[in-house]
């Protein structure tokens, strides 16, 4: 988990995946090649060695004034998507989250934006 504090909102970076993925998958022209070409800025923060870009599916806590919002990542366990490595996921990620002391119950305010790439456009998630 990350933190941040920018005046007096904490954020907080609560990880429910990291992995390496074909860059063409949100990017068409991002090819293991041409991830390659970009190698001296990528790597080893946003590419692997071979030309995969590391892509990290988190949800945001923020934090100010005695409130607690939760910005939602739009994956999620349990939901059928056509994406087989997201498929009816099984993650900790609520255990993860009380873990660190956040609890869902507990925010006074749920964010889930609309997915606009992977998942069908313009659906919630």
């Amino acid at each position: 988990m990350n933190q941040w504090k920018i005046g007096d909102v904490k954020i907080s970076r609560v990880i429910e995946s990291e992995t390496q993925w074909d860059g063409t998958m949100l990017l068409p022209n991002a090819t293991a090649d041409g991830v390659k070409k970009e190698r001296d800025w990528l790597y080893p923060a946003f590419s692997d060695e071979v030309g995969r870009l590391k892509l990290s599916i988190h949800a945001l806590v923020l934090e100010s004034m005695g409130k607690r919002i939760v910005v939602d990542t739009c994956i999620g366990n349990d939901k059928v998507r056509s994406n087989p490595e997201w498929n009816k996921l099984q993650l900790p990620f609520l255990q993860d989250l009380q873990k660190l002391g956040y609890s869902a119950s507990r925010s006074t305010t749920s964010y889930a934006p609309i997915c606009i790439s992977i998942m069908s456009v313009g659906t919630p998630c």
